[in-house]
């Protein structure tokens, strides 16, 4: 069974990254972290909320939704880790060249 897991940048503890469950409101999230036993106050900004792909890269680091990662050693080769249809796009040109479901 894989992992669930969110993370997100607090708004109070200075753009640090907080890992936990997830609770959405309308207008804003929390972070419940791991193992910790206080109320919901981890307040995170809602562009920054990704969730865990159930990966890990060749250092054992876990891999989120919005991760840039860098592929066969070139720096000219990323992508964004995310889920759901997205464009494939040359960097040369900055064209789509395909579109793909991840």
């Amino acid at each position: 069974m894989r992992e669930i897991l969110f993370r997100g940048k607090s708004k109070a503890k200075g753009e640090q990254w907080i890992y936990g469950d997830l609770l959405l409101y309308a207008d804003t999230a929390q972070i419940w972290e791991s193992g910790y036993t206080g109320k919901w106050n981890n307040i995170v900004s809602c562009d920054t909320i990704g969730q865990f792909t159930g990966l890990t890269d060749k250092n054992g680091t876990k891999i989120f939704e919005g991760d840039i990662l860098q592929n066969n050693n070139n720096p000219k080769d990323l992508c964004r880790v995310c889920f759901g249809e997205f464009a494939v796009i040359d960097m040369d040109n900055e064209m789509d060249v395909d579109r793909v479901i991840g």
